[in-house]
């Protein structure tokens, strides 16, 4: 899974990368509904 990889991150990136997660997630559902 993609989350396993934040565990090596500086909180900032980590944060970004979250958003980052979030936002795709958000597009797919757009897609899909």
């Amino acid at each position: 899974m993609f989350l396993r990889g934040f565990c090596g991150y500086p909180p900032d990136k980590q944060e970004k990368a979250t958003r980052t997660v979030l936002e795709q997630a958000e597009l797919l559902c757009a897609e899909v509904a």
